[in-house]
């Protein structure tokens, strides 16, 4: 279902109670940083524990990552920008009508 322009899909914001659950986490950080530092040094623990315990720590300490995005800015329709606009506002309603049919479509049936 699809939110109408202007119309907020959360009308009265977030929900008091997750204010108050992120709190009581928070009240046992340092607890969690032990446990995730314990099972990370704990020559016993399977490593796949120990790594997602490490890598929780990274992340929390220096933040996850950057990720990097290849964009190509040359995809687009041939001569497109040689178009009046009207012709290409045409042209961008038109794939955005597709795509809404699409997302309409029913599903195949996978068993027929």
């Amino acid at each position: 279902m699809r939110f109408q322009p202007g119309v907020s899909g959360n009308p009265r914001g977030r929900p008091k109670s997750d204010f108050a659950i992120a709190e009581l986490c928070r009240e046992h950080t340092k607890e969690a940083i032990d446990a995730l530092v314990g099972i990370m040094g704990n020559a016993d623990a399977p490593p796949a524990a120990r790594v997602a315990a490490a890598s929780a720590i990274l992340d929390r300490g220096w933040g996850r990552p950057a990720q990097s995005l290849a964009v190509n800015l040359e995809s687009r329709p041939p001569g497109i920008r040689d178009r009046p606009i009207e012709e290409r506002i045409k042209l961008i309603l038109a794939s955005h009508e597709a795509d809404e049919k699409q997302d309409l479509a029913p599903s195949p049936n996978l068993l027929d």
